[in-house]
Protein backbone atom coordinates (compact mmCIF):
# COMPACT_ATOMS: atom_id res chain seq x y z
CA UNK A 1 0.00 0.00 0.00
CA UNK A 2 3.06 2.06 0.72
CA UNK A 3 4.65 1.67 -2.45
CA UNK A 4 1.58 1.82 -4.31
CA UNK A 5 0.86 5.54 -2.51
CA UNK A 6 4.86 6.48 -3.15
CA UNK A 7 4.29 5.28 -7.29
CA UNK A 8 1.32 7.61 -7.34
CA UNK A 9 2.74 10.48 -5.76
CA UNK A 10 6.00 10.07 -7.95
CA UNK A 11 3.60 9.52 -11.23
CA UNK A 12 1.11 13.06 -10.58
CA UNK A 13 4.96 14.94 -10.09
CA UNK A 14 6.35 13.37 -13.34
CA UNK A 15 2.87 14.48 -15.12
CA UNK A 16 2.98 17.70 -13.66
CA UNK A 17 6.52 18.17 -14.91
CA UNK A 18 5.26 16.62 -18.42
CA UNK A 19 2.61 19.23 -18.43
CA UNK A 20 4.57 22.14 -17.94
CA UNK A 21 7.40 21.11 -20.10
CA UNK A 22 4.74 20.42 -23.10
CA UNK A 23 3.19 23.93 -22.07
CA UNK A 24 0.29 22.82 -20.74
CA UNK A 25 -0.47 25.17 -17.59
CA UNK A 26 -0.47 27.78 -20.94
CA UNK A 27 -3.74 26.14 -21.20
CA UNK A 28 -4.73 26.23 -18.31
CA UNK A 29 -4.12 30.22 -18.72
CA UNK A 30 -6.49 30.40 -21.49
CA UNK A 31 -9.04 28.52 -19.85
CA UNK A 32 -9.36 30.70 -16.58
CA UNK A 33 -9.29 33.71 -18.80
CA UNK A 34 -11.86 32.75 -21.62
CA UNK A 35 -14.93 33.84 -20.75
CA UNK A 36 -18.06 35.92 -22.23
CA UNK A 37 -16.04 39.11 -22.29
CA UNK A 38 -12.06 37.81 -23.36
CA UNK A 39 -11.16 36.11 -25.56
CA UNK A 40 -7.45 34.62 -25.03
CA UNK A 41 -5.12 32.59 -26.68
CA UNK A 42 -2.01 31.60 -24.62
CA UNK A 43 1.34 29.37 -25.82
CA UNK A 44 4.54 28.22 -24.51
CA UNK A 45 7.41 30.39 -26.51
CA UNK A 46 10.85 28.88 -25.60
CA UNK A 47 12.16 30.97 -28.42
CA UNK A 48 10.77 34.46 -28.42
CA UNK A 49 10.73 35.69 -32.51
CA UNK A 50 12.10 39.23 -32.65
CA UNK A 51 9.36 39.69 -35.54
CA UNK A 52 6.91 39.66 -32.78
CA UNK A 53 7.57 42.22 -30.77
CA UNK A 54 8.80 44.70 -33.35
CA UNK A 55 11.55 43.14 -35.20
CA UNK A 56 14.45 43.31 -32.48
CA UNK A 57 15.66 41.72 -29.36
CA UNK A 58 16.80 44.23 -26.39
CA UNK A 59 17.54 41.40 -23.54
CA UNK A 60 18.42 37.34 -23.65
CA UNK A 61 14.22 36.56 -22.88
CA UNK A 62 14.26 33.00 -21.35
CA UNK A 63 10.79 30.47 -22.12
CA UNK A 64 7.80 31.90 -21.26
CA UNK A 65 4.24 31.35 -21.39
CA UNK A 66 2.65 33.97 -23.88
CA UNK A 67 -0.88 34.95 -23.61
CA UNK A 68 -2.54 37.23 -25.84
CA UNK A 69 -6.31 38.60 -26.20
CA UNK A 70 -8.87 40.69 -26.28
CA UNK A 71 -11.45 41.70 -23.26
CA UNK A 72 -14.69 43.78 -23.65
CA UNK A 73 -16.06 44.84 -20.67
CA UNK A 74 -18.69 46.47 -21.81
CA UNK A 75 -20.10 46.68 -25.38
CA UNK A 76 -18.15 49.22 -27.67
CA UNK A 77 -14.80 48.37 -25.86
CA UNK A 78 -12.31 46.19 -27.16
CA UNK A 79 -8.83 46.20 -24.99
CA UNK A 80 -6.08 44.58 -26.55
CA UNK A 81 -3.65 42.84 -24.02
CA UNK A 82 -0.52 40.53 -23.43
CA UNK A 83 0.48 38.67 -20.28
CA UNK A 84 3.88 36.97 -20.36
CA UNK A 85 4.66 34.84 -17.29
CA UNK A 86 8.71 33.20 -16.77
CA UNK A 87 8.26 29.28 -16.94
CA UNK A 88 10.49 29.40 -14.80
CA UNK A 89 12.66 31.73 -11.91
CA UNK A 90 9.38 33.78 -11.38
CA UNK A 91 10.18 36.54 -8.60
CA UNK A 92 6.89 36.52 -7.36
CA UNK A 93 6.15 39.89 -8.79
CA UNK A 94 3.53 41.51 -11.69
CA UNK A 95 5.36 44.46 -13.31
CA UNK A 96 3.17 46.52 -15.53
CA UNK A 97 3.73 48.97 -18.37
CA UNK A 98 2.12 51.72 -19.76
CA UNK A 99 1.86 53.40 -23.42
CA UNK A 100 2.66 56.78 -24.88
CA UNK A 101 0.74 59.67 -26.25
CA UNK A 102 -2.53 58.20 -27.83
CA UNK A 103 -0.55 55.43 -29.02
CA UNK A 104 -1.66 52.16 -28.57
CA UNK A 105 2.09 50.62 -29.14
CA UNK A 106 3.29 47.64 -26.33
CA UNK A 107 6.29 48.78 -24.92
CA UNK A 108 8.13 44.95 -25.88
CA UNK A 109 11.30 46.26 -24.79
CA UNK A 110 10.65 46.76 -21.72
CA UNK A 111 8.53 43.53 -21.18
CA UNK A 112 11.66 41.72 -22.64
CA UNK A 113 14.34 43.04 -19.91
CA UNK A 114 11.47 43.12 -17.28
CA UNK A 115 10.84 39.21 -17.88
CA UNK A 116 14.68 38.11 -18.11
CA UNK A 117 14.68 39.50 -14.59
CA UNK A 118 11.68 37.39 -13.19
CA UNK A 119 9.19 39.53 -13.42
CA UNK A 120 5.62 38.47 -14.58
CA UNK A 121 4.59 41.53 -17.48
CA UNK A 122 1.15 42.54 -18.31
CA UNK A 123 0.59 44.79 -21.26
CA UNK A 124 -1.99 46.84 -23.22
CA UNK A 125 -3.07 48.37 -26.33
CA UNK A 126 -5.19 50.89 -24.22
CA UNK A 127 -8.36 49.83 -26.69
CA UNK A 128 -7.44 51.00 -29.70
CA UNK A 129 -4.62 50.65 -32.51
CA UNK A 130 -2.75 53.77 -33.44
CA UNK A 131 -1.78 56.66 -32.71
CA UNK A 132 -4.45 59.40 -33.71
CA UNK A 133 -6.61 60.56 -31.02
CA UNK A 134 -9.27 60.17 -34.03
CA UNK A 135 -10.08 57.01 -32.30
CA UNK A 136 -12.37 58.06 -29.94
CA UNK A 137 -14.48 60.08 -32.52
CA UNK A 138 -17.64 58.79 -32.05
CA UNK A 139 -16.49 56.06 -29.66
CA UNK A 140 -17.39 56.88 -26.31
CA UNK A 141 -15.83 53.83 -24.45
CA UNK A 142 -12.82 53.44 -26.93
CA UNK A 143 -12.28 56.96 -24.83
CA UNK A 144 -12.42 55.32 -21.57
CA UNK A 145 -10.27 52.71 -22.08
CA UNK A 146 -7.67 54.93 -23.04
CA UNK A 147 -8.44 57.04 -20.27
CA UNK A 148 -8.23 54.45 -16.91
CA UNK A 149 -9.95 51.26 -17.91
CA UNK A 150 -7.37 49.27 -20.69
CA UNK A 151 -4.84 49.02 -17.32
CA UNK A 152 -7.49 48.06 -15.02
CA UNK A 153 -9.05 45.38 -16.80
CA UNK A 154 -5.38 44.01 -17.87
CA UNK A 155 -3.87 44.21 -14.54
CA UNK A 156 -6.97 42.06 -13.50
CA UNK A 157 -6.39 39.17 -16.59
CA UNK A 158 -2.77 39.26 -15.55
CA UNK A 159 -3.15 38.52 -11.79
CA UNK A 160 -5.16 35.81 -12.71
CA UNK A 161 -3.35 34.68 -15.16
CA UNK A 162 -0.35 34.32 -12.79
CA UNK A 163 -2.63 32.52 -10.58
CA UNK A 164 -3.55 29.96 -13.23
CA UNK A 165 -0.07 29.50 -13.94
CA UNK A 166 1.68 29.10 -10.64
CA UNK A 167 -1.23 28.44 -8.84
CA UNK A 168 -1.14 31.68 -6.83
CA UNK A 169 -1.17 35.13 -7.34
CA UNK A 170 1.64 37.85 -7.48
CA UNK A 171 2.88 38.72 -4.03
CA UNK A 172 3.60 42.20 -5.13
CA UNK A 173 1.99 44.49 -8.24
CA UNK A 174 3.99 47.06 -9.60
CA UNK A 175 3.13 49.82 -12.62
CA UNK A 176 5.33 51.75 -14.02
CA UNK A 177 6.09 54.41 -16.90
CA UNK A 178 6.01 57.68 -17.69
CA UNK A 179 4.54 60.41 -20.39
CA UNK A 180 0.69 59.50 -21.05
CA UNK A 181 2.10 56.11 -18.46
CA UNK A 182 2.57 58.71 -16.35
CA UNK A 183 -0.87 60.00 -16.60
CA UNK A 184 -2.07 56.07 -16.33
CA UNK A 185 -0.51 55.81 -13.02
CA UNK A 186 -2.08 58.70 -11.63
CA UNK A 187 -5.53 57.38 -12.65
CA UNK A 188 -5.17 54.23 -11.45
CA UNK A 189 -4.06 55.26 -7.74
CA UNK A 190 -7.31 57.38 -7.72
CA UNK A 191 -9.57 55.10 -9.31
CA UNK A 192 -7.86 51.25 -8.63
CA UNK A 193 -5.49 51.56 -5.46
CA UNK A 194 -6.18 48.14 -5.23
CA UNK A 195 -4.69 46.81 -8.62
CA UNK A 196 -0.60 47.56 -7.34
CA UNK A 197 1.34 48.05 -4.74
CA UNK A 198 3.37 50.11 -5.85
CA UNK A 199 3.06 52.59 -8.84
CA UNK A 200 5.70 54.81 -10.40
CA UNK A 201 4.61 57.79 -12.33
CA UNK A 202 6.72 60.18 -14.23
CA UNK A 203 6.71 62.49 -16.57
CA UNK A 204 2.66 63.26 -16.51
CA UNK A 205 1.20 64.54 -19.17
CA UNK A 206 -0.96 67.37 -18.94
CA UNK A 207 -5.21 66.09 -18.45
CA UNK A 208 -6.94 65.19 -21.81
CA UNK A 209 -9.81 63.56 -20.44
CA UNK A 210 -11.24 63.41 -16.88
CA UNK A 211 -9.47 60.79 -14.87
Amino acid sequence: MVKSTALLALLLVTGAALALADGDFCDEVSLALNNETTETVAELILELDPDTVGGKLTAEVPPFCRATGTASPVEGARIGFEIWLPEKDWNGRLLMFGNGGYSSKISYDKAERALSKGYAVALTDTGHEGNDPIFGKGHPEAIVDWAHRAVHETALRGKAAIAAYYGKGPNYSYFDDCSTGGQQAFSKAQRYPEDFNVILAGERRATTTPI
